[in-house]
């Protein structure tokens, strides 16, 4: 009886964490749903786009599985908008507030996926708390453009809750959910291409079923059945398969585009230290978000190799540091989470001309928000002033994010469409 009183009193906890994160995310993109549609990809993604703007049809819905219009493929955020545009005219209002709605649901499943898989109610929120109100992913929602960025997110959330529960009892017809979601997730935006990779991890931890040299054992009453690295292995290997079809269809789309810049354009040596250098921005904007813009230019040549040789410093230290607090699995995983999911926009391969990008950080940063938070709970276990430090952090994330997204707008040219057509 006492154990399913504290069940019942831990499912209460979490349906009121959840239901206040939603609302608390509602609230904060507010000021977003009075924003305009941008010049900055809007026009051809919505409203200039004769195809979106005849909404949902089979004639378009087949056109959106077989274009690489704006050297994409990506037909489930083609019909996210054909859908919208159907729903609200050119009414930009509708538009932002599937984004907000689409962020809101998937800060719910982010800390629903970790409250399910560490059993840690208020580490799990404020986690999910950090995802919702972090200026870095303002961008992510406040530009109608980047809904596939959203939406490729909501899949994966799906998919990582669809694999804990094969996990606990494999079987192929629970197999067959997490291809599924998967499979979503890369028709939404490629993206998700690092998910294999990033379910190892998972397996590393919170699910504890992969055991590495030198990282402790799972936790005593937390360990799934034993699983051996080949196992894990053929498990994700249908999914890498996925990932590279999606890589070769991707590729593809951006050099028909001409989207991709030869090496004779942005040499590889420029390359590899915008990408060093990339790497250790993302963390320094991730505490302290301050100069926040839709568009960085790349340096290229004009890179200081100061620059790069101090970020570099900073991530080998910061690896250095890790691997010797490696007993504590979450934060090998958590690093080597923020390290694969940025590998594909950090600019090894260069697309476009931009340094990087906000946008890029939506789902590395969770890696770096779950040490961050995993390592502050057990120190500030006896230490008010660093709760009371953690509090007024997210004070001012909440803050600065809701000025951001009031002016998201002024980062690019308003456009409004001027037809009515619904």
């Amino acid at each position: 009886m006492a154990a399913q009183s504290s069940y019942l009193r831990s499912s209460k906890a979490s349906l009121i964490f959840i239901l206040l994160m939603a609302l608390g995310t509602l609230v904060l993109y507010n000021p977003a749903l009075q924003n305009d549609f941008l010049t900055y990809d809007d026009p051809v993604y919505v409203f200039l786009n004769p195809i979106v703007t005849s909404g949902l049809s089979w004639a378009n819905i087949q056109w959106a599985f077989t274009t690489t219009m704006f050297a994409n493929w990506h037909p489930l955020a083609w019909i996210s908008h054909m859908a919208a545009w159907q729903a609200f005219g050119n009414n930009p209002m509708g538009h932002h507030l599937a984004n907000v709605f689409l962020h809101a649901l998937n800060v719910m499943l982010l800390f629903t996926l970790l409250r399910k898989t560490t059993g840690h109610t208020g580490r799990s929120a404020l986690v999910a708390t950090l995802f919702a109100v972090h200026p870095l992913n303002v961008e992510s929602v406040a530009w109608i453009s980047e809904r596939k960025g959203l939406l490729c997110m909501f899949f994966m959330m799906l998919t990582f809750l669809t694999y804990a529960w094969y996990a606990r009892r494999p079987a192929l017809s629970r197999y067959l959910w997490v291809v599924f979601f998967f499979a979503m997730a890369l028709m939404a935006k490629p993206l998700a291409i690092t998910l294999p990779f990033l379910l190892l991890l998972f397996d590393l931890w919170p699910l504890e079923r992969l055991s590495l040299p030198g990282v402790s054992p799972p936790e005593p009453g937390r360990m799934l059945p034993p699983v051996t690295l080949g196992r894990l292995l053929g498990e994700k290997l249908v999914l890498a398969l996925m990932s590279a079809a999606s890589m070769a269809v991707t590729m593809y789309a951006q050099r028909a585009g001409g989207t991709t810049e030869a090496l004779s354009e942005v040499p590889l040596r420029f390359r590899l230290g915008n990408a060093i250098y990339s790497y250790a921005r993302y963390l320094y904007k991730g505490v302290w978000p301050a100069r926040l813009a839709i568009f960085y230019p790349h340096p290229e040549s004009s890179l200081a190799w100061w620059k790069v040789a101090t970020a570099a410093t900073v991530l080998l230290l910061t690896t250095a540091a890790i691997w010797q607090g490696r007993k504590k699995r979450y934060l090998v995983a958590g690093w080597l989470w923020y390290a694969v999911a940025l590998a594909p926009m950090a600019g090894f391969v260069q697309v476009g001309r931009q340094a990087m990008a906000d946008r890029y950080a939506y789902l590395p940063m969770i890696g770096i928000f779950i040490m961050v938070v995993w390592l502050a709970a057990e120190l500030t276990e006896h230490s008010m002033a660093l709760r009371r430090a953690a509090r007024g952090c997210l004070g001012s994330f909440r803050l600065s994010s809701w000025r951001r997204a009031s002016v998201q707008q002024d980062q690019t040219s308003p456009c409004r469409p001027t037809s009515s057509k619904k």
